[in-house]
């Protein structure tokens, strides 16, 4: 925590007790006295709260863009290309965009080429991060050599195949950890080691909802983005000593090429339930990650929707402030109610659907 953060709390506190003191002096019930204790130890948990969210989170609290090497993987369409068309007007040094389709990377970038400064660089990579963990070590490597530094990764590769459990070639499920998963582990890998060196570095990565709550027709897409959630978690609290900060995004469903192709084969019972929550556009979402990445937020979510699924999910996840994880502890029950009156119109639904089989 910040000096001018500390003392403004004590002074806080300070000012709480004399307040509550006055009123029982004035007063001298019993309640007032009740309730002049009960304010001051609302408040010294509050200011310890504050303390202890602090202490946990990577220093500085803050990054910015200006001036900073970036790597977005995924680059070449999506919400990683919309990303790089913001993040470009924030006066960063350079961005790397990653993907296979090299013809694709080549449009993107001469695309960003039109809107950049000439101080700033915009180049690509086209690399299957999934298949060959030792060929992208070798040639992010050289890549990182030759730009020395690189201050933020944000991993955006990944895609859907969605589809009911028995209607899957079982195959799918290892294509859905390899590139959802396994492929951010292998960039992430080996880009660790510079940001150790520099002692800085932001850590994107991004999840789904699907990796909050199982959805009907993702028993192959969810476990590959519940995986990034756990892998993002351990290395907030391994990195975080050294300066390094990570965020975990739980984009909506969102209007980008990879959404609309995932809808060709998506049941209708999942299309249903995806429906409820609306369709976001890339521009929205990338704006609200840029937020998070800047905030070092852990935890980034969309609209209300967003913020209840991570109070009713967030578990032992870091906290960005005080005020957030006391609301939303206080806010769990509620929120855990309401969802089990949506969860049970999922389940009709489905059980709907089944008799019609």
């Amino acid at each position: 925590m910040s000096k001018a953060s500390e003392t403004k709390l004590i002074i806080i506190v300070v000012l709480t007790g004399i307040i509550s003191l006055l009123l029982l002096r004035y007063t001298g019930t019993w309640l007032h006295y009740f309730i002049s204790v009960l304010i001051i130890l609302l408040c010294t948990l509050y200011y310890m709260t504050s303390l202890i969210v602090e202490n946990m989170k990577p220093t500085p609290s803050t990054i910015s863009f200006v001036n900073k090497n970036i790597v977005i993987t995924g680059g070449s369409s999506g919400i990683g290309l919309e990303l790089a068309r913001q993040i470009i007007t924030k006066q960063c040094k350079q961005i790397i965009l990653i993907a296979r389709n090299e013809e694709r990377l080549q449009e993107a970038v001469d695309e960003i080429n039109q809107i950049k400064s000439k101080d700033q660089k915009i180049t690509f990579l086209s690399l299957d991060l999934a298949t060959n963990p030792e060929e992208v070590n070798k040639k992010v490597k050289s890549l990182l050599d030759e730009i020395k530094t690189i201050d933020i990764l944000i991993n955006c590769a990944g895609f859907s195949i969605p589809g009911e459990f028995q209607n899957l070639d079982v195959n799918t499920f290892s294509q859905m950890i390899n590139v959802n998963y396994l492929g951010s582990v292998n960039i992430t890998h080996a880009v660790v080691p510079y940001m150790l060196k520099q002692k800085s570095g932001q850590l994107v990565f991004l999840s789904s909802v699907g990796g909050q709550l199982g959805v009907y027709g993702f028993t192959a897409y969810s476990p590959s983005k519940y995986a990034i959630r756990g892998f993002a978690e351990v290395l907030y609290h391994e990195l975080r000593p050294y300066g390094i900060g990570v965020s975990l995004v739980f984009p909506p469903d969102t209007e980008t090429p990879g959404f609309e192709n995932e809808n060709k084969t998506k049941p209708k019972l999942t299309q249903v339930i995806s429906e409820q929550s609306g369709l976001w556009k890339s521009e929205e979402v990338a704006n609200i990650i840029q937020s998070g990445i800047e905030n070092r937020k852990f935890l980034v979510g969309f609209g209300s929707d967003g913020y209840f699924m991570n109070a009713l999910t967030g578990g032992t996840c870091p906290a960005s402030t005080a005020f957030e994880f006391w609301l939303q502890t206080l806010l769990m029950p509620f929120i855990k109610i309401y969802f089990l009156f949506l969860q049970n119109y999922f389940t009709n639904l489905i059980d709907n659907e089944c008799k019609t089989k």
